[in-house]
């Protein structure tokens, strides 16, 4: 019997392949040690959000006169972050960030498909270092037909 959802992987990472071709940003998440993600970009390599020191948080300590300064750091986006919700064939839809350059330029469906396809290489290489099982048959075979940007009112909704 066949493996289904190792088929719809693979057909998965065809995809991303081609669409690695096409992004200038198509591996988006930056990682460093044990800091984790420590930026994120737009498919086209706008930087979306980083880790950034948050001043109000520092603290000065002066020990056998040296000076140790530790920081706190969050993840903090910029102005260009935006998020766009692409809706496929199927009806199902999937929310990913983009920059509002890319956003104002508008997207043609290849693109979203690319962008998409980009999406499952993250989701694969986690599923890999085994932060969780991707459900590829549901997910590999999807296609685009339309989009829209996310207004930050929806974004932050209580």
């Amino acid at each position: 019997m066949p493996d289904l959802d190792r088929e719809a992987r693979d057909r998965a990472l065809k995809k991303a392949d081609k669409a690695k071709k096409k992004l200038r940003g198509f591996n988006y998440m930056e990682e460093k040690g044990r800091f984790g993600v420590c930026s994120v970009k737009c498919k086209c390599g706008q930087i979306l959000c980083e880790l950034q020191p948050v001043p109000e948080m520092q603290e000065i300590q002066r020990t056998k006169g040296q000076t140790i300064i530790r920081e706190r750091i969050a993840m903090f986006t910029n102005s260009a972050y935006n998020e766009i919700e692409i809706t496929f064939a199927d009806g199902s839809k999937h929310i990913t960030m983009a920059c509002g350059s890319c956003i104002q330029k508008g997207f043609e469906l290849e693109d979203l498909d690319n962008i998409y396809a980009a999406d499952m290489a993250r989701w694969a290489d986690e599923e890999k270092r085994g932060m969780g099982k991707v459900h590829w048959a549901m997910n590999a075979d999807r296609e685009a037909v339309s989009w829209r940007r996310i207004p930050s009112e929806e974004r932050f909704r209580d």
